[in-house]
């Protein structure tokens, strides 16, 4: 019975803000790591997000770099920058070492959005399996949160350890062939941060204009 196992690990630091800065309400940091084994190895990166929110508008600075040798060859930075205004549903995209920028509605994001799962589930189903697509039946997914009780502090503020696993397997009934797909997410959570309330805010806002619902619970988690 063959078996593949593809984990990708998202480190998230707990989030600082401060309030005021410049002309934002709340500024928050985020250190970010992405790792992955196998194919999916060249999705590696790591990096800094910083977010200013004031009311309906926010300014987001990623200044990430890949950790994959192959993908540096190809782009030196993914240093990007996002303006969102709420109440316009509108997006600004900046390239700001190009001096460029390009606009999008929420209309056209939320299209995008789902355009773009198609396509993830696609290439996963294509180059990520060692069996068949036609022939693998799935099973449902499996999520697992755990509390390690592992506790650190962030900018003197004490957080907890929280993985989440997200688990779900391909099995072909004549070949008997398995492949376990594994998710694992690490969130450092806070009971109490500065402009938590305001962040908050401004991301359940964001979520439920992109996608209703849905995306309203997962900004909630």
């Amino acid at each position: 019975m063959g078996l593949l196992r593809i984990a990708i690990f998202m480190t998230f630091a707990i989030c600082t803000a401060s309030t005021p800065l410049a002309v934002a309400d709340v500024t928050m940091q985020q250190n970010v790591t992405v790792s992955a084994a196998g194919a999916l190895s060249m999705m590696g990166s790591k990096g800094t997000v910083t977010t200013a929110i004031s009311e309906g508008r926010g300014r987001t600075e990623n200044r990430m770099e890949s950790t994959s040798s192959l993908m540096r060859k190809f782009a030196k930075n993914l240093n990007t920058a996002t303006i969102v205004l709420l109440q316009e549903e509108r997006m600004l995209n900046l390239l700001t070492e190009k001096k460029q920028y390009s606009e999008v509605t929420f209309e056209q994001m939320r299209a995008q959005v789902e355009k773009s799962m198609e396509q993830v589930e696609g290439m996963q189903e294509q180059g990520a399996l060692p069996v068949s697509e036609d022939d693998c039946q799935w099973s449902e997914p499996e999520l697992d949160v755990k509390k390690t009780g592992e506790k650190q502090k962030f900018a003197g503020i004490k957080a907890q350890q929280t993985i989440i696993s997200v688990t779900q397997t391909c099995t072909v009934p004549d070949s008997g062939k398995t492949c376990d797909v594994t998710w694992n997410m690490e969130y450092w959570n806070a009971k109490r941060m500065p402009g938590k309330k305001e962040a908050l805010a401004f991301q359940t806002g964001l979520a439920k204009a992109l996608g209703g619902d849905e995306a309203l619970g997962l900004a909630q988690v």
